[in-house]
């Protein structure tokens, strides 16, 4: 056999039983999840198995590298078709190698394929074939179904097939196995697929048959530090339904069932919204018996105190309006009191069907569930003496549950501190029996003790816990143990009224935001006192939902108590024609806004006269039109309404000014445009209002000076309504006010506001792009062609480069929108959106990977230049050229998560990027073991790189890419010189048509092969260093490197030795290999390569009928 070749053993995993499996495999697993980076989280997804279509391709195994072709220990390459790509890792492909044995792979082969030995994760270094054939520790492989599969057309009806399905942005690529057989046992079959959506995230499917999950191993390997595992020889195949997996990034959030902070100042033991439910979806809770929250001990901000109870009879818990189903995970925060017996989390209202987590006697977790037929799964930690939860320090727990009918379908999971600790699997029914909604702390129902389990409360505290849908990860786990941040860092409160100009007939709404000291909301308990400056005016509570109370009738003040809440919104009113202070005081935390009341004003309405609210505008865009490109506006057809206030017996009442603004009448009404955030105006920027300027208000500070204004005359319709239109050339958070002073008449006679409204950017332009030398893009830009080989080297793939930005408008000579960047607080500018960057088009188109931001950009005046911006800092990991298009998310989000957005903008070419180096490898003749003779060709393989490791795929042969041709030289100053061919020196050893997505290869048969000739021969053994570079990369050698091919050279020789014999009998002739060594030539015993065949051999001088056969095939004899 050669070098790489095994021998398969013929024996399989099949063989073990069932129990055997599962033991096996629950220590391994718990050995797999210590403390590592994982990128990807799983949970159970619902069984919908895609089957192959006519279309589907069948997979043509390429049979090379591997002892066991034709479907066996092989792999094939499938290109995305359609512009299909699937980001994993934080790396987008456009292609995946399929392996038989159950895999799929991103990137560089690593020669998985030929391990059919599975293990658990992570996998190591795959067998050695030799050959040059690839060889490293797999990377980016997803391990859907490993072991050792028999495919077509080994085994007869076993395809594997790959296709596209669907339309975009929701396309799937599929990969099935479909009836595929175990190694050696054709009656074993097997179908599974695995589906990769293309939002990136991907499911296993596994469908009924032969297989119960236990011969395999399941997961995800993003490299040996960064893996997650799912089962390794575990039963996990629902064997009537079917079994999903899906898979997902863990740092992405995952939508969740319920959320407790226990933030709150105090409970009650009603309402029964006591305790908040942050998770939106209204599960509040309440509390029973004395259980409290608390600012004693606590993770985050306050915790939830349950004292010691041992009765039966009475709790001390929270009830939460949460009902178990057949699948969920809860996660929370506990610090015990004591090591007794404690009940955590417990649904149960029949003993003998109960559903809790609790802590046992020997301080281990216990998760049991029940299904109606009274079947029971239990799962029970088996934590060391000194892992277990003992009293005084927080712990983190995790538990998950998936009820599914079938044999050994249902599994609890339990996680501590964020590491799988145990996996119990049996068999139930499915659907949990007689549940209702979980108690937090204690037992559930009065007087009822569940089997095996405690009325013991948990005597403690318990924090941020999270309830979810589905059965979590450990992934999942760890990522809930972050803790968010704290409501200790309550600095001020932000005071809002809207409208900001009211009559005294309507509430005009009051915002009150609790927040930190650098302006982020955060979540409050507080009580806060309500006050008016004036001394006049009433509070209402509205739709807030804490505690409300109101001071005496006209007096302006009141209080309200904030529920675990940031930002609430009352009522207020006040009968004077006034400007007063509205003020929320939390001593020592304060906060005001002002209020102007008045008996007649102005509104903005629609045409059936309902109050209108400006929605996101463009800047420079009419606020009449509709804005269709990205960041986008809806036209909206809006009218300046004079209103009045009318004392009726039940008070003040609004009705439309019609005596005052008669239809047909014109008036000079004043307007002026506001800036909120940023607060300051960028002179220069006026806004305009039915085409005429309009004033700019320099600063926000109530309503503002009357030389802030500028007149437009408007005619009044019915209903004293006057069609207005505006526009907006800069960026920012603004407000349109409006004023009606005429002659004689005060200052404040009538004014009113809009709602505060964004206007976002139209898009941005990229200016320049500079390399990390400071060193411009060649490409001027309008460029009038796409770029090509010949076009002017810019810098090496992976170059940091420097990205010079300006945000602009709509106008029709786009304009800077000077203010960009310049919102409040500093560190959340743009109003919370996040840059990326993109691939619009590359040359040439072979790969096309987003550019990699390394810092974003940081606007000051609309630009990223000048103090305190600073251009993006990205990387392009290719070769070729791009035209990047850069995107802010969104613009102004606000805490309803509202925003305006995407904004982007493309630029023009970006090039010619080259290889940032060059790395080679040199394999000798199979059987000389790092060696070779002068003059003996040698392969060499040579891999074009970006800085950072990463192949640039587009180094291609130049009818699809852009490879150069490439020049080999010996470093090392061995004493000869490399050959192409025929020819002294290594120049354009590697034409630029042996590239193949940055791969470039000259075999050992090629017409020109490379080889090494000493100057004199014999000569000593001299390990020679052969590095590779380009026209392009040349001028970098010395800074840039790349690897070096190295191999040793021996001047050798052929010994014969003399034989005497009969001439009646074969004459057997020893001969052997030789090296010099530097003074005598000896026996090569590394020699496995030299093959001496008859014609080889020729005789002289002979006499008789003489001829030469060979005896022995070896030639170290």
């Amino acid at each position: 056999m050669e070098g790489g070749d095994i021998v398969k053993n013929k024996f399989n995993n099949a063989s073990l039983s069932p129990i055997a499996h599962w033991i096996f495999g629950s220590i391994l697993i718990l050995l797999a999840f210590s403390v590592q980076a994982q990128t990807y989280a799983y949970k159970t997804e619902a069984f919908n198995w895609v089957t192959p279509s006519g279309s589907a391709t069948a997979v043509a195994w390429d049979g090379t590298c591997t002892s066991y072709d034709g479907g066996d220990d092989d792999k094939a390459v499938a290109n995305f078709p359609g512009g299909f790509t699937f980001p994993f890792a934080g790396t987008t492909y456009s292609q995946v190698r399929i392996m038989s044995n159950g895999m799929v792979q991103f990137g560089a082969d690593a020669g998985l394929h030929r391990t059919f030995t599975n293990t658990t994760l992570p996998i190591g270094m795959p067998s050695n074939y030799g050959g040059g054939c690839p060889r490293s520790v797999p990377e980016n492989v997803l391990v859907v179904y490993w072991l050792d599969i028999n495919s077509s057309p080994n085994v007869a009806n076993a395809p594997v097939y790959y296709e596209l399905i669907g339309s975009a942005p929701n396309r799937r690529f599929v990969v099935t196995w479909n009836n595929v057989a175990l190694y050696g046992n054709t009656s074993r079959r097997y179908s599974f697929q695995v589906i990769l959506n293309e939002d990136g995230t991907f499911v296993y499917q596994y469908t009924t048959g032969a297989s119960d999950g236990s011969d395999g191993t399941i997961g995800v390997q993003v490299n040996s530090t960064d893996y997650t595992l799912y089962a390794y020889e575990q039963p996990f195949i629902d064997p009537t339904s079917g079994t999903a997996i899906k898979w997902y990034r863990a740092d992405q959030a995952q939508p969740k069932t319920a959320e407790y902070y226990f933030d709150e100042a105090s409970w009650n033991p009603s309402p029964s919204t006591d305790v908040r439910d942050a998770s939106g979806n209204g599960l509040h809770g309440m509390r029973i018996g004395s259980a409290q929250s608390s600012n004693t001990r606590y993770r985050v901000c306050r915790s939830a105190n349950i004292p010691n109870n041992t009765a039966a009879a009475t709790q001390d818990a929270i009830s939460i309006s949460y009902v178990p189903a057949s699948a969920g995970s809860v996660s929370f925060w506990y610090y015990p009191l004591d090591n007794n017996v404690a009940m955590l989390f417990d649904a149960t209202t029949v003993a003998n069907r109960p559903f809790y987590l609790m802590k046992t006697s020997g301080r281990q977790i216990s998760l049991r569930v029940t299904d109606t037929a009274g079947a029971s799964v239990t799962a029970t930690t088996t934590l060391s003496t000194a892992q277990r939860i003992s009293s005084g320090s927080w712990r983190h727990i995790a538990a998950s549950w998936y009820m599914q009918a079938g044999t050994n379908q249902t599994v609890l999971r339990i996680y501590i501190d964020g590491v799988l600790n145990i996996v119990e699997r049996d068999t139930t029914n499915g659907v949990p029996g007689s549940v209702t909604n979980a108690y937090i702390g204690d037992n559930r129902t009065s007087g009822v003790t569940p089997s095996g389990g405690t009325v013991s409360s948990a005597d403690g505290y318990i924090d941020e816990m999270k309830i979810y849908p589905f059965d979590m990860s450990n992934a999942q786990a760890a990522r809930d143990m972050e803790l968010r941040s704290g409501c200790s860092s309550l600095d001020h409160f932000d005071v809002t009224v809207s409208p900001a100009s009211a009559l005294t007939c309507e509430w005009a709404g009051v915002t009150i935001t609790a927040r930190d000291a650098v302006g982020a909301a955060v979540q409050s308990s507080a009580t806060v006192s309500l006050t008016s400056s004036s001394g006049h005016g009433d509070w209402r509570q509205g739709s807030a939902t804490g505690v409300f109370a109101a001071g005496a009738a006209g007096s302006g003040t009141a209080t309200y108590t904030f529920n675990n809440e940031a930002s609430v919104t009352l009522l207020f009113n006040t009968r004077y024609a006034e400007t007063t202070t509205l003020t929320a005081t939390a001593t020592p935390w304060a906060g005001s806004g002002s209020a102007i009341f008045a008996h007649a004003g102005f509104k903005l309405v629609t045409a059936s006269m309902t109050p209108a609210t400006i929605s996101k505008k463009v800047a420079c865009v009419d606020s009449n039109l509709g804005y269709g490109g990205s960041p986008g506006q809806t036209a909206q057809t809006l009218y300046l309404q004079a209103w009045k206030s009318n004392l009726s017996t039940d008070g003040y009442v609004c009705s439309a000014a019609n005596q005052d603004f008669q239809n047909g009448q014109t008036a000079a009404v004043n307007f002026s445009m506001q800036c909120v955030n940023p607060t300051t105006c960028v002179a220069g920027t006026n806004a305009t209002v039915n085409g005429t300027q309009i004033g700019l208000a320099p600063t926000a500070a109530g309503r503002p000076a009357s030389g802030d204004y500028k007149p437009v005359t408007l005619t009044f319709g019915a209903n004293a309504m006057s069609p207005v239109r505006f526009n907006y050339p800069d960026a920012g958070q603004v407000q349109l006010w409006a004023s009606y002073n005429p002659a004689g008449a005060p200052s404040d006679h009538m004014n009113g506001v809009s709602n505060p409204f964004t206007v976002a950017p139209a898009s941005f332009a990229i200016t320049s792009v500079t390399n990390s030398g400071g060193g411009a893009n060649p490409i001027a830009w309008p460029s009038g062609s796409t770029p090509t080989l010949a076009t002017t080297a810019f810098t090496f793939a992976g170059d940091p480069l420097s990205v010079m930005l300006q945000a602009r408008n709509a106008c029709a000579t786009p304009g800077i929108t000077a203010n960009f960047g310049n919102e409040t607080p500093a560190e959340s500018r743009y109003g919370g959106g996040a840059f990326a960057f993109a691939t619009n088009v590359s040359t040439p188109s072979l790969n096309s990977p987003a550019p990699v931001m390394i810092t974003a950009p940081v606007f000051v005046n609309g630009v990223t230049t000048g103090a305190s911006a600073s251009p993006a800092s990205v990387r392009w990991n290719e070769v070729g050229a791009l035209k990047a298009t850069v995107t802010l998310s969104e613009y102004f989000k606000d805490e309803d998560n509202n925003s305006i957005g995407p904004v982007s903008g493309t630029s023009d070419w970006i090039g010619r990027f080259t290889p940032h180096h060059f790395d080679m490898v040199i394999t000798p003749v199979t059987g000389c073991t790092g060696f070779a003779y002068s003059r003996q060709p040698f392969k060499v393989e040579v891999t074009a790189r970006a800085l950072g490791g990463g192949a640039t795929q587009n180094y291609h042969a130049q009818t699809d890419g852009f490879a150069k041709n490439v020049s080999l030289t010996e470093d090392s100053g061995a004493a000869g010189d490399l050959y192409v061919g025929t020819t002294a020196g290594g120049g354009n050893a590697l034409p630029d048509t042996v590239f193949t997505n940055g791969v470039g290869t000259v075999s050992i048969s090629a017409a020109n092969p490379i080889s090494f000739r000493f100057t004199a021969e014999p000569t000593a053994p001299a390990e020679i260093k052969v590095h590779a570079e380009d026209a392009d990369t040349l001028p970098s050698k010395a800074t840039n490197g790349g690897t070096n091919g190295s191999i040793n050279i021996y001047s050798g020789r052929l010994w014969l030795g003399n034989a005497y014999g009969s001439d009646k009998k074969d004459l057997t002739v020893p001969y052997e290999t030789q090296y010099w060594n530097g003074t005598a030539f000896i026996k090569n015993t590394a020699d496995n390569c030299t093959a001496l065949a008859t014609a080889n051999f020729s005789l002289g001088n002979q006499q008789g009928d003489l001829a030469v056969a060979p005896i022995y095939g070896v030639s170290n004899l």
